[in-house]
């Protein structure tokens, strides 16, 4: 089995530039790949060790989902849209079993499913973005998250440390939006922002969208597709907007846009679960 640590480089303590995890798309360890047969088609299924440092956090003590999510799908380096469906909160620091193919992911820890992922249809039109200036003015008017570290929306994350994207409620519309310029601290080996972190900003907006701050909801269930990763240092509209809701399910959907032409850069559906209070 092979190992690889979701890490910073050395020095990323002392001001030294830490790097996103790079998953390298159909680039398994062979030697410890496992064949097998799905519907008359040859998969080889790779097993590797995977370890999420505590600077990915969403609730201080897991992983962000979106992120851990979009390492899954990255692992998979399926074409199309992948489904995530995470199962229980996603340790930090410590090592997880990540088994993939073009097919399906799971990620394990101690014997227990932690997430699960498949190729997937994803049907979803996103609607036109508003403008920058609306994008910004939307920013603005973004409320308080229950959590302040979150390596997406975070108030107390430092600049080139966590995404900071603030959505706030669009003014004639439903839903949220913010500006997001990636930055060059979170790109893979193409130059373009991972698709680890293009995930991770799929993932908050989708809980502003809700618009119910008053509200604690988790991630379950997660289905996207990167179609262009934004290129570091140009600026990106993010738009969320409720799609429905059912008990204490909430249904959202989520996208990048290109602020230049507004072409869809990546969207998602995401599901959320409010906690019981």
């Amino acid at each position: 089995m092979r190992r690889r640590r979701a890490q910073p480089p050395d020095g990323a303590a002392t001001g030294g530039r830490p790097c996103a995890p790079k998953v390298q798309p159909r680039r398994h360890d062979l030697s410890r790949a496992v064949a097998q047969r799905t519907d008359h088609v040859l998969v080889r299924t790779a097993m590797e060790t995977l370890e999420i440092p505590r600077r990915y956090c969403g609730p201080p003590d897991s992983a962000n989902g979106g992120y851990t999510a979009g390492l899954m799908a990255a692992a998979m380096g399926a074409p199309g849209a992948v489904e995530v469906t995470l199962k229980r909160p996603v340790p930090l620091a410590s090592p997880m079993t990540l088994e993939s193919s073009t097919a399906a992911a799971t990620l394990a820890s101690g014997g227990d499913v932690i997430a699960s992922a498949r190729g997937a249809a994803l049907d979803l039109d996103p609607p036109p973005p508003p403008s920058l200036d609306e994008s910004r003015a939307a920013a603005s008017r973004a409320a308080p998250t229950f959590f302040s570290t979150c390596f997406v929306c975070g108030a107390k994350r430092e600049p080139r440390d966590g995404l900071r994207l603030f959505t706030g409620p669009t003014a004639d519309r439903p839903g949220v939006a913010g500006v997001w310029t990636p930055d060059d601290e979170h790109v893979d080996e193409s130059g373009r922002t991972s698709h680890a972190c293009v995930w991770a900003a799929l993932d908050c907006p989708g809980y502003f969208a809700l618009r119910r701050p008053d509200v604690m909801a988790l991630l379950g269930r997660m289905t996207a597709v990167v179609i262009e990763a934004p290129a570091p240092g140009v600026a990106c509209i993010v738009a969320g907007w409720p799609i429905a809701a059912e008990g204490r399910k909430f249904t959202a959907g989520t996208a990048v846009y290109a602020a230049n032409d507004g072409r869809v850069l990546a969207k998602a559906k995401t599901v959320w679960i409010a906690l019981r209070t």
